[in-house]
């Protein structure tokens, strides 16, 4: 059985997949493009098959902790060397075991490889200061932080030090002098990885995740001293990480906060995934896409569906729309277009379904909307693929 696993873990790797779900009765999955997949001709695994592997594969341990262990979630990294890293996590649901596992390149990309802007290389650069990287989850920002620690990687004599819960992308050191521990196996939380961290003559410090707001205290306390910090932070957009690093301490200690933290952040770059130029669907929520940020949507020559919400678009970029000729379904929801160009748009494309939100109640489905995925990399700023720093 562990050899037919070990069958499935290759050919999505071959496939480029990015996870993989292993769960009890279930048909094994993967995900491909950001959609769930079954594998072919694959029958469901055993709930034994699966705790057996998950026992093969995670630290050793004996019966009854592995149970508490997955119970509690169990999270850690599985490294096949002739194949590649996997970030593993496992859990129950309905008395049975499950596992997720994120698929980890073993090549650290660039951020030229990644098409991410010049801006992230430059901030990879600064030398002092907390940089965060937010978006949802796996929105790609662990990919992204560690382009800019192979950047330094490459180019800087520097000691990097990286506190992950597991450890993700491995550094073949270079220039750099790297130092990569993990939170239960190399130390037993991340506030006290932090505090060695400070006391081992740091250049910069990487933390997988703000989790705490003890972990946060320390790393702005690290960003004050004149280090160089990197971490990641789950939410939505920029504004609404300093809404959360501020609600994470008691409300009187706010004002000496926001003073902490207008002199210790360097940048705050959000992310979301987009899918690639073969795609039918694009969603662009919440995003400041303005007119010149619609010329970068002419290399997607399959868009079909393409919704615009909460985006600082006019009328006038909304008639460029009409070059997209496989484009039959407009979602505008809270923009800047008006009513009147709308209808200048439905009246030069006759075909195009367009759903708007004027003359009463939305004509947006709301389940239908919120459904839309969001795939490949882009950020707040002009144009899908810009990233903007605040």
């Amino acid at each position: 059985m562990l050899s037919r696993i070990r069958e499935l873990l290759e050919t999505a790797v071959e496939r480029g997949a990015s996870d993989i779900h292993l769960q009890a009765d279930t048909p094994p999955m993967l995900r491909l493009q950001g959609e769930l997949q079954c594998f072919d001709d694959v029958t469901p695994l055993g709930n034994e098959d699966v705790l057996q592997f998950i026992a093969a594969i995670s630290p050793p341990r004996g019966p009854d902790e592995l149970h508490a262990e997955i119970v509690r979630g169990l999270d850690f990294a599985y490294d096949v060397p002739e194949l590649t890293r996997f970030r593993c996590s496992a859990h129950r649901h309905l008395g049975a075991v499950g596992i997720v596992m994120r698929i980890v390149p073993r090549r650290v990309s660039l951020p030229d490889e990644l098409g991410l802007p010049h801006a992230v290389q430059d901030i990879a650069r600064c030398q002092r200061g907390l940089t965060l990287v937010t978006g949802t989850s796996g929105s790609g920002k662990s990919t992204t932080l560690a382009s800019m620690i192979q950047t330094l990687n490459q180019t800087v004599r520097a000691k990097i030090i990286t506190i992950e819960d597991p450890v993700e992308f491995v550094y073949e050191q270079q220039e750099a002098l790297i130092t990569q521990l993990e939170v239960g196996s190399d130390t037993p939380s991340f506030e006290q990885a932090l505090r060695q961290a400070l006391r081992q003559d740091p250049d910069l410090i990487l933390i997988g995740e703000l989790r705490d707001v003890e972990t946060l205290r320390m790393a702005l306390r690290a960003a004050d001293t004149g280090h160089q910090v990197f971490a990641t932070l789950h939410s939505g957009n920029a504004a609404q990480a300093v809404e959360r690093v501020i609600a994470m301490f008691p409300a009187a200690e706010h004002r000496l906060l926001l003073s902490q933290l207008a002199g210790s952040i360097e940048a705050i770059l959000s992310q979301r995934l987009v899918r690639g130029k073969d795609f039918s669907t694009l969603r662009l929520a919440y995003a400041p896409i303005t007119d010149a940020g619609v010329a970068a949507l002419e290399g997607l020559e399959h868009l079909q569906t393409l919704s615009l919400h909460g985006s600082a678009i006019t009328d006038a970029a909304l008639e460029q729309l009409t070059q997209f000729e496989s484009l039959n379904s407009l979602w505008v929801q809270e923009t800047d277009v008006t009513e009147e160009g709308v209808n200048r748009l439905a009246i030069a494309r006759p075909d195009l379904t367009v759903f708007h939100d004027y003359g009463g109640p939305s004509t947006y489905g709301t389940f239908e909307f919120e459904q839309q995925d969001m795939y490949g990399i882009y950020a707040d700023g002009d144009s899908p693929l810009d990233m903007q720093i605040r």
